[in-house]
């Protein structure tokens, strides 16, 4: 059986991204996941559209809604939910492509004993461009 994989994802005034955010998970190819969103408190509407999203999504989602107290605790109460064989921390504003999630279980399962932590390369969108991040510069890997 393949792993569960935990996404949890805090959520505070990210409104413009939060549909964008949302569905990339809830399409993702790989389906054995637990999706976990913590509203830290938004005031934007963020969580109202939580609620509604839960009502239209193909997905089982778990929402809480929880007085706003940072990003770390976000995630901690988050944790404190997760079933997943693995954890991945997505942020309210960012998005994964499709077959992200299916690719890096791919590589964990491949390197089961040898991967504690798994990074990967971004990409920072900006009005005109987009820019590709990488993690470590090519002659330190």
């Amino acid at each position: 059986m393949l792993p569960l994989v935990s996404v949890i994802i805090p959520v505070y005034n990210v409104m413009p991204f939060l549909k964008k955010c949302l569905d990339s998970v809830v399409k993702q190819s790989y389906s054995n996941l637990e999706i976990i969103v913590i509203d830290d408190g938004s005031t934007d509407g963020s969580g109202n559209f939580l609620d509604d999203y839960l009502l239209y999504s193909c997905r089982k989602i778990e929402v809480s809604h929880i007085k706003n107290n940072g990003l770390s605790n976000a995630r901690n109460h988050g944790l404190s939910f997760a079933k997943g064989d693995y954890i991945m921390f997505l942020d309210g504003d960012d998005w994964l492509e499709l077959e992200a999630i299916g690719n890096i279980v791919d590589i964990l399962l491949q390197h089961e004993q040898k991967i504690d932590l798994l990074l990967f390369p971004y990409i920072r969108e900006f009005s005109k461009k987009s820019v590709k991040r990488k993690l470590f510069l090519e002659d330190a890997i």
